[in-house]
């Protein structure tokens, strides 16, 4: 597979486009699928509540990174903060790393390969905006700073990333003036960077997307918020897929009720291929149909990445849990998605959440 060299410069790529075919209703299929949510009961305090932090799953343990939070005054509190959940005991521990800690950041990506949790990116206080690269060694809870001598991409924030074998991918992204629409790829043996080259009918330059591998191999987007010329932002309900084989893009054949556009959500792969999307902002704020006047924005969302039909789950029980966005989520075990703070649209939140999906056939 292309991905796992570094991809021959010497390849010719054909263009393949499909057109776009969706359906939508007011009574959206739920494809059979269910989900619950589960506030376990926390056996000390959370931390803080927090947006725009990340949430990686670890040796049984959450490990939230970052994140921001509104102190008041117009005034955000950056943070640079490592805080471990002990998942089977529900005890919150902050860590004292030691090193060279990254800066206080929110927007920034963290993906866990091996021992090392690697951080990339995201905006701190006042206009600075990060291309750093660090990893924090997770069996002796020390920060290194990655001395990359390659070209590297430009600081930016809320830009999607994901794993592909030993490589961490990124596209897009903002650095709070400029859009970006570039495709990076970083290397965590040789602490290489590289661009590679690409073909086909590719996403809009966009920020606050999700990037997620499917098992048979495609890197799939969906969402984000790009600008027009006018300045107004266009939050979009769209998917891309990239061909890591052969580097081409396309817009793929869709069905089902297609969400409603939207940046800052999350997109959890679970473990059949089916891609549990959750919260987001977009026009009018939450996209949910209990906050804003459109019966099409729900705050659930599944897409079937063999068969690209997009379902809204049932929801089981009583318990809910608030609409957010620029939240941390990770996946424990195949079904399950553990899910911390976020920003409800007024205030920044330190809840934890444990989503659990199932298919009602299943279920009952």
């Amino acid at each position: 597979a292309v991905f796992y060299t570094l991809f021959p410069s010497h390849m010719r790529l054909s263009i393949m486009e499909n057109q776009l075919q969706t359906t939508n209703s007011n009574h959206p299929s739920s494809g059979g699928f269910t989900f619950s949510v589960n506030k376990p009961i926390l056996q000390n305090k959370s931390p803080p509540g927090r947006g725009g932090s990340s949430g990686v799953y670890a040796n049984g343990k959450l490990v939230v990174f970052g994140g921001h939070y509104f102190s008041g005054d117009d005034k955000f509190v950056y943070l640079n903060e490592t805080w471990l959940l002990d998942v089977e005991n529900l005890v919150w521990h902050q860590v004292s790393c030691s090193g060279d800690l990254p800066g206080p950041r929110y927007g920034h990506s963290a993906h866990v390969l091996g021992s090392r949790m690697f951080v990339f990116g995201g905006k701190g206080p006042g206009e600075t905006v990060y291309k750093d690269v660090y990893f924090l060694d997770l069996v002796e809870w020390v920060w290194v700073p990655v001395n990359v001598i390659s070209e590297m991409p430009l600081p930016r924030f809320f830009h999607a990333a994901e794993v592909v074998g030993r490589k961490i991918v990124i596209h897009g992204g903002w650095d709070g003036s400029d859009v970006f629409n570039d495709l990076w790829i970083f290397n965590t043996d040789s602490f290489v960077w590289m661009q590679p080259r690409s073909a086909g009918f590719g996403p809009t330059p966009r920020y606050g997307h999700s990037l997620t591998l499917t098992p048979d191999g495609r890197l799939l987007i969906f969402g984000g918020c790009s600008f027009q010329d006018s300045g107004i932002p266009k939050y979009n309900d769209d998917v891309r897929q990239l061909d890591v084989d052969t580097m081409v893009w396309s817009r793929p054949r869709l069905t089902g009720q297609v969400p409603t556009g939207r940046y800052g959500h999350s997109a959890t792969l679970l473990g059949d291929g089916k891609l549990f999307v959750f919260g987001g902002w977009g026009k009018g704020g939450c996209q949910s149909k209990d906050l804003i006047d459109d019966m099409r924005a729900f705050t659930t969302a599944i897409l079937d990445t063999k068969t690209m039909t997009w379902y809204v789950p049932k929801k089981l029980g009583h318990k809910q849990v608030k609409h957010t966005y620029n939240h941390a989520t990770c996946r424990c075990g195949p079904t399950s998605v553990y899910m911390f703070g976020g920003f409800d649209g007024r205030q920044s939140l330190g809840d934890f959440h444990v989503l659990n999906t199932d298919t009602e056939n299943e279920t009952y």
